[in-house]
């Protein structure tokens, strides 16, 4: 059944997984009734409608609608992954909401009767019958390892994905059978999450991956699984088609181990071949006349000069400045360029001309040339670090605060007597000038290399920040985007969104009296301030620390803040532009939580409460 809605089989309703739908609707429908003080309201699935896109799409959909109290509920069946999702919202303005749903026992015979046996398109579906992959998982020792995987994986993400992870949820995906590859599919549409084991029995190993299901087809794999069964699982899972050779043999641990050594030897032997091929050809371009002729440029020649310019000042200044101080951020690329020239400014003068003709600067003017090289080599080291291993500009900051810590740790900024005086402790410190000369992949080795743990500490401590600020966001938005006042509603989204709010001297000095005596109190200090002058200074002081806080979460690269960055630009400020489906930012906002019960939804000065005063990004 495809095509327009139709109304929903008589019978439905002794479906386990409509009695879920239909409760949850019930349940939410009672809730939006009573907040408005209305006649209560019984769910009619006469009125529910059955429709179907695409059969084999593996979904079809079931609507409710109650026009009188502006509901409307919605249940979406998903029979491969054994799901069912329930969302609802207004009809007035089309918002939802996740309200219940599951994992279901009666996917197969509710699609069968509700959508019609068409949309199997073909494909075998039985309720109640055992995974075969929860029956492996006592045989094959590769089933016990994807699931130890997938859990382990998926607890990165969401707790809550562990708890409604199973093998018995779980699927073999083969799309193109006989190719010797198939995979271990788990998904979870409510949590958006899926963790596969792509299968390649040709090299007899699994690779595990796990992500959000939008990126499934990018996810690229984190862990290998070296199998020991794949032969004898191939054949259980898919049959014997799927193997290349009819004589395929599983291999043991030890026979694995062997494989494993050979082809590390194989690789090795190559590997030190292509070194050496590398350097010969290194070497002849590097000893070419054209490459001789180039690096006399005066740039190039002085390249490393004006790196050594540069990372001194910036480690020079970092004891004085913070990393953004005007003074530190642009006084080091004026030491940079100053690096660059000063060379051919002193060889020109007729001191630096003596010099160079002496004993002692024939000697340094060589030593000095391979020093500018090898600061050059260091600098480009450094950039392909940064791009390639580190990536985003949180990952780096992470790093950076993982090798800040482990050197305070280590006393490398302890300038105490003994610190200054002790030859060892000079030959510590110099891991600071290591670190400004190359300051991504010093810090990523830190961090990534020797203090994981620090780093998941620092990930975690994020994390927690996060949810926290996303708390915050929830408590002063809410009141404002769903109050009944529309001046309150317009006022909130201009300020969020049309730039990044300022406070003036006198606005911070209110804003800290607002802190300590809240509005009232404020008043006394200026009896000229009306009543609406006090509400438009809260709200301003408010949406200011939603932007900061806003601003936080689109930094923090990590999945919990995907819906900030979704809809925050990188300095808090709202987005304006609509999505394809012409829904504006504010209005996911808005339909992002629920609204608070009527009698808070009036929007006053007694309404705000200031959580201490100061910068939230500090």
């Amino acid at each position: 059944m495809t095509g327009p809605f139709k109304a929903v089989p008589t019978g439905a309703e002794q479906l386990p997984s409509f009695q879920i739908y239909q409760n949850a609707c019930q349940a939410e429908l009672n809730r939006r009734t009573a907040e408005v003080f209305s006649s209560p309201a019984i769910f009619d699935p006469t009125k529910a409608s059955v429709f179907n896109r695409n059969e084999g799409d593996g979904r079809f959909e079931v609507l409710y609608e109650d026009r009188a109290n502006d509901f409307f509920c919605g249940g979406q069946w998903l029979w491969p992954s054994r799901e069912l999702l329930v969302r609802s919202g207004k009809i007035s303005d089309r918002s939802s909401s996740p309200i219940g749903g599951g994992f279901i026992g009666d996917a197969c015979s509710a699609t069968q009767f509700l959508a019609g046996a068409e949309e199997f398109a073909g494909q075998s579906c039985s309720d109640g019958a055992v995974n075969p992959l929860a029956t492996a998982s006592g045989k094959f020792s590769s089933v016990r390892q994807f699931e130890e995987g997938c859990k382990k994986l998926l607890g990165q993400r969401s707790p809550d994905a562990v708890a409604a992870f199973s093998l018995q949820n779980s699927r073999v995906d083969n799309p193109v059978p006989g190719d010797a590859a198939y995979s271990l599919f788990f998904e979870s549409r409510a949590k958006g999450l899926f963790c596969a084991g792509d299968v390649d029995v040709s090299s007899h190993q699994m690779f595990l991956r796990s992500g959000k299901l939008s990126e499934y087809e990018t996810a690229q794999p984190v862990a290998t699984v070296e199998m020991t069964d794949a032969c004898s699982l191939t054949k259980e899972l898919v049959g014997e088609r799927e193997l290349l050779s009819p004589d395929c043999k599983d291999m043991t641990a030890r026979e694995r181990k062997q494989v494993s050594y050979i082809t590390y030897g194989f690789y090795g032997v190559a590997n030190v071949l292509a070194i050496l091929a590398t350097y010969k050809l290194g070497k002849k371009i590097l000893t070419s006349q054209a490459f001789t002729q180039l690096r006399g440029l005066p740039f190039l020649r002085n390249l490393g000069y004006g790196m050594l310019g540069y990372a001194a000042f910036d480690q020079a200044a970092g004891i004085f400045f913070e990393p953004d101080h005007p003074v530190r951020d642009y006084g080091k690329w004026i030491a940079g360029g100053a690096g660059l020239v000063a060379p051919e400014i002193v060889g020109r003068t007729a001191l630096g001309q003596r010099l160079a003709g002496t004993a002692v600067g024939s000697r340094i003017a060589p030593l000095a040339s391979r020093l500018t090289w090898g600061l050059a080599a260091v600098w480009a080291l450094d950039l392909g670090i940064r791009h390639f291993a580190v990536g985003s500009d949180y990952e780096a900051s992470i790093n950076s605060r993982v090798t800040t810590q482990v050197y305070r740790e280590d006393g490398l900024y302890d300038y105490s007597f003994w610190k200054c005086v002790n030859p060892l402790s000079w030959l510590n410190k110099s891991r600071r000038v290591f670190r400004a000369i190359a300051p991504s992949a010093i810090e990523w080795a830190v961090a990534d290399l020797d203090n994981e743990d620090l780093k998941d500490k620092m990930y975690a401590e994020d994390l927690a920040t996060s949810k926290e600020l996303t708390k915050m966001i929830q408590e002063i938005v809410v009141p404002f985007l769903h109050s009944e006042n529309w001046e309150d509603v317009n006022e909130a989204i201009v300020l969020l969104r049309d730039e990044k709010i300022v406070l003036s001297q006198l606005e911070q000095i209110q804003e800290t009296q607002l802190a300590t005596v809240g509005p009232d109190g404020l008043k006394s200090f200026y009896p000229h301030m009306s009543e609406a002058d006090v509400e438009r200074l809260c709200r301003k002081i408010l949406m200011k620390r939603v932007q900061e806080a806003a601003s936080f979460l689109v930094y923090v690269d990590q999945d919990e803040n995907d819906w900030a960055r979704e809809l925050f630009n990188a300095d808090g400020t709202l987005k304006g532009a609509a999505d394809a489906n012409g829904e504006y930012p504010y209005e996911k906002l808005k339909r992002r939580w629920s609204p608070p019960p009527p009698e808070k939804t009036e929007v006053t000065s007694e309404a705000f409460e200031l959580v201490g005063n100061g910068d939230l990004m500090g």
